[in-house]
């Protein structure tokens, strides 16, 4: 919905991307970017599970608005 990734993309593609855009920005110490990345996988799920629901999403209310 916020047009940054197809519809149809597999989650290794969608993994590939979230790595790209963020290895020159996370230091890779001591697990640093294992725990950065779930922290954002939880974040992307409670996202999913209350904003963009298959059925009656609530686009309006969606914290990632500001991202459009």
């Amino acid at each position: 919905r916020h047009k940054w990734a197809p519809a149809s993309i597999e989650y290794h593609q969608l993994q590939e991307i979230c790595h790209k855009a963020t290895e020159n920005y996370l230091p890779n110490i001591a697990g640093s970017r294992v725990n950065y990345y779930k922290d954002f996988h939880a974040q992307i799920v409670v996202i999913g599970n209350e904003f963009c629901r298959p059925k009656n999403p609530n686009c309006n209310q969606c914290p990632l608005n500001c991202l459009l």
